[in-house]
């Protein structure tokens, strides 16, 4: 029988719209090479950062983390396996048949080591894999463009050097000393903090962030000093989001003034009354010249999306 060839550019239409359901796409690599050439790097561009990592069963999770350990191993040079081989209790030989490193482009340090974690015994050396791992990870992609750093991680040496070429989404969880350690802020395109810092990292912080290329601010619990003095310094932010940071009726107010570009924003306080001083700032935000979507929540009130035109 007559077959014809599926250009690729249809291929790829095809698998950009499966995107987000893995197990069609995992059922598509097998009709053919190139459709597999083109679905692995979908599969692989998520597949180190936790929000992605999606499984309905046991079976299901056991499966991806062997895989990911076989990958990893792969990866390793022999002084790593040896150092690490309470981590591989089978070893792997087989040479891949694609660099599934180099297709990555988020990175959770949290997702990683629990791809590791079940082995209870050998908790002092779960940092040491963890970080091996982000480290080829960064070396082998040049297509990274988010990396989570979770709480007691120390990673920034290896972020500093990828952000000298490279410009990426950062986000940090519970990094209390940290914040003085980050270098080449000219490529921070979005940053997301959550908990508070020591007042003069966190200022230092907000003076060395590139005002230009700067467009994204998520602060989950950030209760600083100067907080709102160091938001609207980036005046090309084109998304805010304030989660239990800022409870101050005029903060926000300021904002409304002052943030000309928002075109996204996002605001949970607990502190301010919904039916008085919430509304008022609801209908002072709709009136905010550049911003389409709204999501606020004040007090024990829902939250409310509002979409203006």
């Amino acid at each position: 029988m007559f077959q014809t060839k599926v250009p690729n550019e249809l291929i790829f239409y095809i698998v950009s719209y499966l995107y987000d359901i893995e197990k069609s796409l995992f059922k598509y690599i097998l009709i053919s090479r190139d459709w597999a050439r083109i679905i692995i790097p979908f599969l692989w561009e998520n597949s180190f950062c936790h929000e992605n990592f999606k499984i309905d069963s046991l079976r299901q999770i056991n499966f991806k983390i062997n895989s990911f350990r076989r990958i990893i191993y792969c990866n390793l040079s022999s002084d790593e396996r040896n150092l690490y081989q309470e981590f591989f209790l089978e070893k792997y030989d087989a040479i891949p048949l694609f660099n599934y490193f180099s297709f990555v482009k988020k990175i959770n340090t949290l997702q990683i080591k629990n791809i590791f974690v079940d082995y209870k015994n050998i908790q002092f050396n779960l940092t040491g894999i963890t970080k091996t791992v982000v480290n080829l990870l960064l070396k082998r992609s040049n297509l990274i463009e988010f990396i989570h750093i979770h709480n007691k991680f120390d990673f920034f040496e290896m972020v500093n050097e990828y952000m000298k070429d490279h410009k990426i989404s950062l986000s940090l969880y519970n990094q209390f000393l940290k914040l003085d350690m980050l270098e080449n802020l000219d490529n921070l395109t979005s940053l997301s903090l959550s908990s508070s810092y020591l007042p003069k990292y966190f200022d230092s912080l907000f003076d060395r962030i590139s005002i230009t290329n700067m467009k994204s601010l998520v602060l989950k619990s950030v209760n600083n000093r100067n907080l709102i003095e160091n938001i609207i310094k980036l005046q090309n932010l084109k998304s805010l989001s304030l989660i239990n940071s800022i409870h101050d009726f005029g903060d926000f107010l300021l904002i409304k003034e002052k943030m000309k570009n928002l075109r996204y924003l996002k605001i949970i306080s607990f502190k301010i009354n919904p039916d008085t001083e919430g509304e008022y700032l609801i209908n002072e935000f709709v009136k905010h010249e550049n911003l389409k979507i709204l999501k606020a929540r004040f007090g024990n009130s829902n939250i409310q999306k509002i979409t203006i035109y």
